[in-house]
């Protein structure tokens, strides 16, 4: 459940323009079609194209007036986002934060496209910025520790989460992700009551139960966590980790006919999934099917050869 919110200010462009149609004729046209432009700029539904070039033409003709440049400069960023552009998305956000440097959105979308990127520290520098300058958005915390998270930094990690939960109690986004961060320390308790509360607060994302599933599934739980995995499915039937999972779920339960089941849903939904024929095959093993687990695992060792699981498990059998 990553999240990248995309918030947009446009609090004294209005006003800015307003009191500029006052002015002589000629002044009155510009700041006209500057509204105008500004409008088309902000349309959302509109063409990403038509939208950029508004936006451009306002950066290029409001030389005097950085408040609505800004406002341009922010919205077109976005755009950039949404086309896919993320360097032109960076200037942009570059260019806020030349002309404001105390915008703590510009940092913070800013952050978001690096952290997109791969590009983790200078998103950790952005996000650190974007607190300093206003540390009551839940969302930078959120996302800061989302980042942290990525780089193994899981303490860092939750102390951010932990913030964001204070600053917006109701983010089930932030619970699911102190809940991940606190598997990966081996927390399994302290993760169940985390998703459990993102569930409590938003039971329509199958990615929590299937984490919750996971969870309950390490510390013994396998009847509660095939609940999940249930769950996780009804809401997304086309996800193959959740089959995966309820079919490891079942293999710690010896109930090996119901791992294949899943295990073959997994493999149909995902045919280059090494591990699913690996777990398949160790599951046609347990059955006494010596045959189908050796294809099972030559198809995993064909599909990642350096899988030493794999390779291990067909010598075992023979060729």
């Amino acid at each position: 459940m990553k999240s990248w919110p995309r918030r947009l200010l446009w609090s004294a462009a209005p006003l800015a323009i307003a009191a500029s149609l006052l002015v002589a004729p000629a002044g009155r046209a510009m700041a006209q079609a500057i509204a105008e432009q500004l409008a088309t700029c902000k349309k959302e539904g509109g063409g990403l194209s038509t939208r950029i070039a508004a936006c451009t033409w306002i950066i290029d003709k409001a030389k005097h007036n950085e408040d609505i440049r800004i406002e341009a400069h922010l919205h077109r960023g976005v755009l950039h986002e949404r086309a896919g552009d993320k360097e032109a998305a960076i200037k942009d956000y570059s260019d806020v934060i030349a002309l404001d440097a105390g915008n703590a959105l510009a940092h913070f979308n800013r952050g978001n496209v690096h952290d997109q990127q791969g590009d983790h520290d200078r998103a950790i520098a952005d996000y650190t910025q974007a607190i300093k300058i206003d540390a009551t958005d839940a969302d930078v915390f959120n996302n800061r520790g989302q980042t942290y998270e990525y780089k193994g930094e899981y303490t860092l990690a939750i102390t951010d989460y932990t913030e964001s939960i204070r600053l917006n109690p109701k983010n089930a986004g932030a619970f699911f992700n102190r809940g991940s961060a606190y598997e990966q320390l081996g927390e399994h308790d302290r993760a169940i009551a985390d998703y459990s509360e993102s569930i409590r607060l938003d039971a329509s994302d199958p990615e929590v139960f299937n984490s919750r599933g996971q969870a309950y599934d390490y510390v013994g739980n396998h009847d509660l966590a095939i609940a999940d995995y249930n769950q996780s499915i009804r809401l997304s039937r086309d996800n193959p980790r959740s089959y995966f999972n309820r079919g490891v779920a079942h293999a710690n339960k010896d109930d090996y006919k119901a791992a294949v089941a899943d295990f073959d849903e997994a493999i149909r939904l995902d045919p280059r999934d090494a591990d699913a024929y690996l777990s398949r095959g160790a599951m046609h093993e347990e059955l006494g099917n010596a045959a189908a687990a050796r294809a099972d695992y030559a198809k995993a060792l064909e599909i990642l050869p350096e899988h030493e699981d794999a390779r291990e498990s067909l010598a075992r059998l023979g060729n």
